[in-house]
């Protein structure tokens, strides 16, 4: 019978871990005007925080912009006064980005992707995908996984688009899987007693 007890409490504890670790909290970042990146726009690097989730973001030329229509980046010195990844001072606009926790980039809804339109985001470390007109979902489906501190760059490859909103899914710490195996074994003990 204590066997058997143990038994089902290892079970438990591995099927609590396994469904801890599945998923955090899901938060989406508005890049509109006044959503979550206000603190971004006319910057060339900033940091926007939500719900506790620090994205950190720099363009590759001028500025980061936001509207109320969308954002992307305007170019130093050439009147590119636009809210979109285009060709503004004859180079393709790049965003470059992290988050300060582990997360998975569920996606990024994107605005005006249409005929022609291009562009790759990558991480050197994971992945690279080309984006290009005609996805098969909007907003675009990521589902990769990135480490805290790692860039990630979105670079406009041919057209011009901008970005409404981007979505992430936190991967809890591996301290709150510990917490709840800690917080299982006390009670287990307890009515071993």
């Amino acid at each position: 019978m204590f066997l058997r007890t143990r038994l089902y409490a290892a079970v438990f504890v591995c099927l609590l871990v396994s469904l801890s670790q599945s998923s955090g909290a899901v938060i989406t970042f508005d890049m509109l005007s006044g959503g979550d990146v206000d603190s971004l726009d006319g910057t060339a690097s900033g940091t926007a925080v939500k719900d506790g989730l620090s994205l950190t973001a720099s363009a590759n030329t001028g500025v980061l912009n936001c509207t109320s229509i969308s954002f992307g980046i305007n170019a130093s010195g050439t009147g590119d006064d636009t809210d979109e990844f285009d060709n503004g001072a004859g180079m393709s606009e790049i965003m470059t980005f992290r988050f300060d926790s582990d997360v998975v980039l569920v996606s990024i809804d994107f605005f005006s992707l249409g005929s022609g339109d291009t562009a790759d985001l990558s991480s050197a470390d994971s992945f690279n995908l080309g984006i290009y007109d005609g996805l098969p979902t909007d907003p675009f489906e990521v589902n990769q996984a990135i480490a805290a501190g790692t860039d990630v760059e979105l670079a406009r490859t041919g057209g011009s688009f901008g970005i409404h909103s981007i979505t992430v899914d936190v991967i809890p710490e591996p301290a709150t899987a510990s917490l709840c195996c800690l917080a299982l074994g006390i009670l287990v003990k307890r009515r071993r007693r």
